[in-house]
């Protein structure tokens, strides 16, 4: 591992606006003296009436429920197509809409807005049809709402060519101002939400973890979302979501809504075979507790059968591994579900671009992952066997019959010179051990959320002297510095004895606050030393 080491000299003006760490982190992050001054103010989401796109849906919302007409939500089986249709989902109910929803079956029906689906919901009565979070790409379905005489608001954030659109109204965040522009689906749905329900925590904090999970830029309105959605969150709101973490005591953050609530949020969708998105919304818009916790157990089995499966496929997965610098791996036995994460894990691990297929009827349908530099639209503009590919630079979705298998294999390997190898590396940013307050860091953590376009920072101390170290479980390592500060490497046994002995370190990881028995501590959770 290739360790950059970042020393900067923290901007003056920067640091007359805030403590000398955050002013650091601002000047690493190349932030002008405005962006900073918003960055600390408190949050605030915008009006969804400033936005036209908003209005003009508004507009026909309001026809719809004089008229006391049936409308379809229409999501997707993401964490992020879950969230916003039941942001959307208790906004119209509680406005006096009559309205459903629907989320298709990701293994039987696949992505969007199918044909079967609009005409089953016209033989129930609905004439119009909202779409959260995809759309943009259902052509088809989009000619038969037209060949029945109904109507569609398509509602999406993902890229779109606007030929193909045929809707009485457009909703998108790149038909927004800048601070909207990066929304995630459940980000739009919000938007439209808060014209029924302003005031309503639930959605903003389902409009969080939706943002979060889809991994969105956390900047403008994203980080309003966020803020608040954490903070509403941490005040308790939203039980479906509460008790699914997975210690009761913990406190709501990035990690906790990117490491346990989406991933079982999204598990529900991907092991369609064991579990239905449409239960999941359900299951979100709930009151009781008792159902709550039924619903909690049920989504918690679901993802160890999740994670039980991208385990025993990862293991396949590798052994099917080859000497080439783009791993393709195909196997009838995958779990269409699951392919994206084996292909993101061996992508992370190996830093090649990968892959991962599962084979079912006559098609191959999976996923891929690419690597820094490598952009997977521009990699596969000239094949031309794809029954359907979609994605951005960096991650893909693809069906292909078998028989061109031979011909996708060939064409990758022919294209694989394009492949440059990156060496696996990370950035550290140098700071001075006598700006590690406890005031300062709890400041720093409190400045996030962190996430896409506001990373977390990897910190580095140089020439720290330790005046203490404890083995613990024979396994864990905590040094104390000469300042009082806690550095500590968790499953360090090939380093014990040295950090055991250590008296100067140089040390890299990122920053925590620790609570023992009433008394806070400044800590860095060790990533490494040098």
């Amino acid at each position: 591992m290739e360790i950059k080491k970042v020393k900067i000299e923290t901007d003056s003006q920067l640091s007359k606006l805030t403590n000398p760490l955050l002013a650091h982190v601002f000047t690493y992050r190349h932030f002008s003296e405005s962006e900073v001054k918003e960055w600390l103010s408190e949050p605030c989401l915008c009006d969804p009436r400033s936005i036209p796109c908003v209005r003009e849906c508004e507009k026909i919302l309001l026809e719809i429920l004089e008229k006391k007409e049936k409308i379809l939500i229409c999501g997707d089986y993401d964490a992020d197509g879950i969230c916003a249709t039941a942001i959307l989902m208790k906004a119209l109910k509680a406005s006096g809409f009559e309205v459903g929803f629907y989320i298709p079956d990701r293994l039987s029906e696949g992505y969007g807005l199918h044909v079967s689906t609009v005409e089953k919901a016209y033989a129930k009565g609905y004439r119009y049809f909202i779409t959260v979070d995809n759309g943009v790409k259902s052509t088809e379905a989009m000619k038969k709402i037209r060949e029945l005489n109904c109507h569609l608001i398509l509602t999406d954030h993902h890229t779109y060519d606007e030929k193909d659109l045929d809707a009485d109204c457009f909703v998108h965040p790149f038909l927004m101002e800048q601070p909207l522009q990066s929304l995630s689906g459940a980000g739009v749905a919000l938007q439209i939400a808060r014209l029924f329900l302003p005031e309503d925590k639930d959605i903003v904090a389902l409009a969080a973890v939706a943002a979060i999970a889809d991994c969105m830029d956390l900047k403008g309105e994203n980080r309003s979302i966020v803020k608040l959605g954490l903070r509403y969150l941490n005040e308790g709101c939203m039980m479906p979501l509460q008790v699914l973490k997975n210690k009761p005591e913990a406190r709501f953050d990035e990690t906790v809504i990117g490491f346990q609530i989406a991933p079982k949020l999204n598990g529900t969708g991907r092991m369609a075979d064991l579990a239905k998105a449409n239960n999941t919304v359900r299951y979100l818009l709930l009151k009781d507790m008792k159902a709550i916790l039924d619903g909690a157990s049920q989504i918690n089995r679901v993802n160890d059968a999740r994670k039980a499966k991208t385990q025993e496929m990862e293991k396949t997965a590798r052994n099917l591994m080859n000497e080439h610098k783009f791993q393709i791996i195909a196997d009838d036995s995958f779990h269409e579900g699951v392919v994206g994460l084996v292909a993101s894990r061996i992508a992370n691990d190996t830093f090649l671009p990968c892959a991962v297929l599962s084979g079912n009827e006559g098609y191959y349908k999976g996923s891929i992952r690419s690597i820094e530099g490598l952009n997977l639209i521009d990699f596969f503009k000239d094949f031309a066997y794809f029954d359907a590919f979609g994605g951005h630079a960096m991650a893909a979705g693809i069906t292909l019959k078998k028989e061109y298998y031979e011909d996708f294999l060939n064409y990758i390997y022919a294209k694989e010179d394009e492949i440059q190898s990156v060496n696996p590396s990370i950035e550290i940013l140098i700071v001075n051990e006598k700006d590690l307050t406890l005031n300062n860091v709890r400041t720093f953590l409190a400045s996030g959320p962190f996430g896409n376009g506001f990373e977390t920072v990897t910190f580095g101390l140089e020439n720290v002297k330790i005046v203490r170290s404890v083995i613990m479980q024979e396994k864990h390592c905590k040094l104390i510095s000469d300042s009082g500060i806690e550095i500590l490497f968790f499953n360090a046994k090939p380093s014990l004895e040295y950090l055991s002995q250590v008296q100067t370190i140089n040390v890299y990881g990122r920053l925590s606050v620790s609570e023992f028995k009433g008394v806070s501590a400044v800590s860095l959770i060790g990533e490494g030393f040098y």
